[in-house]
């Protein structure tokens, strides 16, 4: 879902030739609309806010066209993301390491051990030093997995490895 403010943030910031963007789901029907670019309206609007609270002076009007249903995001951007099928828990990771894990309102699904468990595998996931950012309700859970982080960001809960 956070998939177009990021990939604008990226490419406003002249990053996006130099990173590598993967898309993940462990169903097959996301993994596919988002291949094709499709936002649906309330999406639309929540990117919208995100990219506007990073950059107030951007919008997402200019790198998508609208369509009947769904807004369409530019070819070119979703040119830079990489799709994968991929369940967080049993498959293993896309790459060897990342800087930055968006795993925004998922977190919210899991509880005791399989949450455990998910925030030991996305921290795994992160290079010293990386980024896993939450939605504003969700936490990383209990002292193990807090000895992990230090929260960068309050607001938008956004925490680094250590």
């Amino acid at each position: 879902d956070e998939l177009s403010s990021m990939l604008v943030i990226l490419s406003r910031c002249n990053m996006l030739h130099k990173s590598m963007v993967y898309a993940t789901s462990e169903f097959q029907s996301c993994i596919a609309g988002a291949q094709k670019g499709e936002i649906d309206s309330k999406k639309y609007e929540a990117s919208e806010g995100n990219l506007k609270r990073m950059m107030p002076e951007e919008s997402l009007q200019n790198y998508v066209s609208p369509s009947d249903k769904w807004y369409r995001l530019s070819r070119g951007l979703l040119s830079k993301a990489i799709f994968i099928k991929q369940s967080v828990l049993s498959d293993p990771p896309p790459d060897k390491g990342f800087n930055l894990i968006l795993f925004r309102n998922r977190a919210l699904y899991y509880t005791g051990k399989a949450k455990k468990r998910l925030i030991e595998t996305l921290a795994g996931s992160l290079l010293p030093g990386g980024y896993l950012l939450l939605g504003i309700g969700e936490n990383i859970g209990g002292a193990d997995q807090e000895a992990q982080f230090v929260q960068a960001s309050k607001t938008e809960n956004i925490f680094r490895k250590k």
